[in-house]
């Protein structure tokens, strides 16, 4: 009987020659080419030596105990790795990162980061780091030293052991943005690069709607700052957006870029999937309403454009019901909207003109249909294009949290929640935590808590066991959070929800102490 291992091994060989063959009868292109990233790194250290998965874990101890240089450390290309990119803009990038194979996959070893910064496919700078399990740290932008690097690109990074095992190879962490004066800031989580590193030509998809009236441009890991425009669309003010240029990569990211083209004032992930489910023809049973949630941090500052399609909801509704609520969840106002199918845009801070709201409110969107009228759960995606005055803020998409206490058709898997995002310290921003108690066939939050770990670049660990809000939103400031940890932080650490049964979701939110600019993306599991 033929091992797993050599179906695996077989597995992998034909896809190898499968790729290979792409490439040379010029049906893919290469994104990045690993070889060469090899030997950039042998060309940039002299001392450096490849290494071999099996010699990799003595190593790692040896240059974590300041035996050998991180930097002379080449893994071998057939090294287990995980890994993920952001756009790079020269001097303003600042990814936020955390270790977490100890808590989630068990591997207490110290873990070799390798961090990249590729122009146009091409590795122009390299550094390596070994970092312990549990550490939170900030990536130092080598921009804002070296002159040489081109003005924006791609920041690859890269993480070495002989155990990593992830979803799809990736690695997880922000990539954040933080302009020099601190008035700009945006954030987003990372996405994979393409297998082997090819990959077809990518068309702008399915979350590829903007402002008409901001500049806006389209990344992957082999493009930077391509201009992508958008047409007027019966009306709408968020319109499709398309490219004159060829696009290589499996997906990718859009910035809107205000004042300031070295520091993006919005970002967002490319959605290569549609989302649409199958209604059912007969018998759709009542189990629960459909709906999402969200905050605003500051109505009158920060209302959204909000994109509605149904190849992000789910379906085409007809009709929504948008709930205004206090910070206590207490209703303030409501608005029930008709949606026509080529409507793409609500504008919030127009639909709620009329209400008096002011600072910290929290949304519930009703889409007035039911769970059991589809044969799947839909996504129930509302992409927020959040405001700072009359210029564009950060964008992310609304939430609704699903467990087992919650769900009614519950299946043997697991809800557990283990989910973080970014705090910060000294650098200018406030923070703000908002978990979604919206979902299922009851809102959560009756008698629900959830816990927080707290995590920092000084080693510093709280937990803080978070009642709910029943029926919406529950909010925690970034304050609450600093103070829980008697300020132990020197510049950043992570914020984890954990719960065993509940796989909540949440989104975090920075805002500029200077200047109100809102950076907010949603918790990502390692």
């Amino acid at each position: 009987m033929i091992s797993y291992q050599k179906r695996l091994k077989e597995r992998i060989k034909v896809s190898k020659a499968w790729t290979d063959f792409l490439l040379k009868s010029g049906r893919r292109e290469r994104v990045f080419d690993p070889a060469e990233i090899t030997q950039f790194h042998l060309q940039s250290h002299p001392q450096a030596q490849l290494v071999l998965p099996q010699q990799l874990t003595p190593c790692l101890f040896q240059a974590y105990y300041g035996q050998v240089d991180a930097q002379t450390i080449v893994p071998n290309e057939n090294t287990p790795c995980a890994h993920s990119f952001v756009p790079y803009f020269c001097g303003t990038t600042y990814p936020i990162l955390y270790n977490f194979f100890a808590r989630n996959y068990g591997i207490r070893d110290p873990i070799l980061y390798r961090f990249i910064i590729l122009n146009e496919g091409h590795p122009v700078w390299l550094s390596q780091k070994i970092i312990a399990a549990d550490t939170v740290f900030l990536f130092d932008d080598p921009g804002l030293s070296e002159k040489t690097l081109p003005p924006y690109g791609v920041l690859l990074v890269q993480a070495f052991h002989p155990r990593i095992k992830t979803i799809a190879n990736q690695l997880r962490y922000f990539g954040c943005y933080l302009n020099e004066n601190r008035t700009i800031v945006s954030g987003v989580h990372s996405l994979p690069p393409p297998l082997h590193g090819v990959s077809k030509t990518l068309k702008p998809s399915y979350r590829s709607f903007g402002p008409i009236d901001a500049k806006i441009f389209y990344h992957t890991c082999r493009n930077s700052m391509v201009p992508a425009s958008g047409m007027t669309h019966n009306g709408n003010h968020l319109v499709p957006l398309s490219v004159s240029t060829k696009l290589i990569g499996n997906t990718g990211f859009m910035t809107i870029h205000s004042t300031d083209e070295t520091c993006p004032s919005s970002i967002w992930h490319e959605g290569p999937t549609d989302n649409r489910v199958t209604e059912k023809k007969n018998g759709a049973k009542q189990i629960y309403p459909l709906q999402t949630a969200f905050a605003v941090p500051d109505f009158k500052t920060h209302a959204p454009l909000i994109l509605i399609q149904a190849s992000q909801i789910g379906f085409q509704p007809s009709e929504v019901e948008i709930k205004a609520l206090d910070n206590q969840n207490q209703p303030l106002s409501s608005k029930i909207i008709k949606i026509q199918e080529s409507q793409t845009t609500i504008d919030l801070m127009e639909v709620f003109s009329d209400a008096p709201l002011n600072g910290l409110i929290n949304f519930i969107v009703d889409f007035k249909r039911n769970r059991g009228e589809f044969e799947k759960n839909p996504a129930c995606y509302l992409h927020l294009y959040y405001r700072t005055g009359k210029a564009y803020a950060d964008q992310v998409h609304s939430h609704f949290s699903i467990g087992y206490a919650n769900d009614p058709l519950r299946k043997p898997k697991s809800y557990r929640c283990r989910k973080f995002a970014p705090i910060t310290k000294n650098l200018g921003l406030k923070h703000l935590y908002s978990i979604i108690g919206v979902g299922g066939k009851t809102n959560l939050g009756e008698n629900m808590y959830v816990y927080l770990r707290i995590l920092t670049d000084t080693r510093a660990e709280r937990v803080l066991k978070i009642a709910l809000k029943p029926q919406g939103v529950t909010n925690i400031s970034g304050e609450k959070i600093l103070e829980s940890i008697n300020n132990d932080i020197d510049r950043v650490g992570i914020v984890q929800l954990e719960y065993d049964d509940t796989n909540y979701n949440a989104s975090w939110f920075a805002l500029s102490e200077k200047s109100g600019h809102l950076c907010v993306d949603h918790f990502t599991g390692g």
